[in-house]
């Protein structure tokens, strides 16, 4: 199984990073290919609505030419992709954010019926928080509730770390370790 992991995380070993580790452990060790990509590094600009994604009902076809081409390819070719972010401001960071919005170029509204590119794709969500579950997390899991259903892909779960402060002690932390590992295993079912 090909596994796309779009890590949103603007920091590079932070909270979130070290939670989508202890997820994928088991299913790298069940020999399952796991690429993460992480977004805040990559040039990604916001969808423009040119509407140049209309024109071919196949493909993709986004207008711009910027780092979402290969980060498309590589969504497509997946198995698996995995959202992983933590909460900002109540909801989804700009660093991956920007991926969701370009996503628009795989939804064929013009086409009758309307068509996804994205239909059938098995998908999931990380979530960490430093707030609880209810102070940001709830929110962001709607709104990829909300996107897999618009695109009607397959859920394969959600995951949420609340209460996530210093990054070493999340590290460290063998019962979150565990229940990210059972997660992680759970996607492989």
């Amino acid at each position: 199984m090909k596994i796309l992991v779009i890590q949103g995380s603007p920091r590079e070993n932070g909270n979130t990073a070290s939670v989508v580790e202890m997820a994928m452990a088991p299913v790298r060790a069940a020999g399952h290919a796991v690429d993460v990509v992480r977004t805040a590094g990559l040039d990604i600009r916001g969808c423009t609505e040119c509407f140049a994604c209309q024109s071919d009902k196949d493909k993709p076809g986004c207008g711009q030419s910027d780092a979402m081409g290969p980060l498309l390819e590589k969504m497509m070719a997946a198995d698996l992709v995995v959202w992983a972010m933590p909460v900002f401001c109540w909801g989804w960071p700009a660093q991956i954010k920007c991926v969701a919005d370009r996503l628009y170029c795989t939804f064929k509204f013009e086409a009758d019926p309307y068509r996804s590119l994205l239909e059938g794709k098995k998908m999931a969500l990380m979530v960490t928080a430093g707030g609880d579950e209810k102070d940001g997390a709830d929110l962001c899991i709607a709104t990829y509730d909300r996107m897999v259903e618009y695109a009607r892909a397959v859920s394969k779960g959600r995951f949420t770390a609340a209460g996530m402060g210093d990054p070493e002690k999340t590290r460290e932390d063998a019962g979150l370790g565990k229940r990210a590992g059972k997660f992680g295993a759970s996607l492989l079912e």
